[in-house]
């Protein structure tokens, strides 16, 4: 049976070494770089390709979270498990836009620790129970402090109601394609990915 090969991504050494020591006799799972920086983790990528990358966020040279979002580009296959102190709303929230699958406190015990990378690796996502929280808080606030224009918040009323493009273009005296920009900019601003999560967002903070 092959085993999983893992890089670990930290600044200090004894952290990567403890992450490391925790993986050791696990037979299905095997770490193949230790890496103290992103320098050196995307020159060991160039070599070989892991099948699950552990990373920090508080890197010396690139920041942990601009790094997945490089990697996310030029190895978008990779699946990337944050593994970090830094549980704050903004790295969170920049961790989960950044496409990582996964994050977990510094404290984390073997058991979650294998369970996490096994299930990124089947291509699900992992994040702890506390993590889970903090996230889900963050986003909340982070919705709350979001502002919409009048026009944006216009467009996701009708569109709620069930108007189409053209229909709420004629009753705003715009066109149809301002209307899919308003639309658009919403959509972008709270961080959603269709129309539908759009109207429930609407129908939840505006109706």
């Amino acid at each position: 049976m092959s085993k999983i090969a893992i890089y670990i991504v930290d600044d200090h050494e004894i952290v990567r070494e403890g992450l490391a020591s925790l993986l050791i006799g696990v037979p299905d799972i095997e770490v193949k770089a230790l890496c103290p920086d992103a320098t050196t983790a995307i020159e060991c990528l160039e070599k070989d390709m892991p099948d699950v990358l552990l990373l920090d966020i508080g890197l010396p040279d690139i920041d942990g979270i601009e790094l997945a979002e490089r990697l996310r580009i030029s190895h978008p296959e990779l699946p990337i498990l944050i593994i970090s102190a830094n549980t704050d709303n903004k790295h969170l929230i920049g961790a989960v836009k950044a496409g990582v699958k996964g994050f977990l406190p510094k404290d984390v015990e073997r058991t979650e620790l294998c369970e996490a990378i096994r299930k990124v690796v089947s291509g699900e996502k992992y994040f702890s129970s506390e993590i889970s929280q903090n996230l889900q808080n963050a986003l909340i606030n982070q919705v709350g402090t979001i502002e919409l224009s009048n026009r944006e918040k216009e467009t996701a009323i009708l569109l709620a109601d069930g108007l189409s493009f053209r229909e709420i273009g004629k009753q705003l005296f715009i066109s149809e394609r301002t209307v899919e920009t308003h639309k658009n900019n919403a959509l972008k601003k709270l961080g959603l990915r269709n129309t539908m999560q759009l109207v429930a967002w609407t129908v939840t903070n505006l109706k």
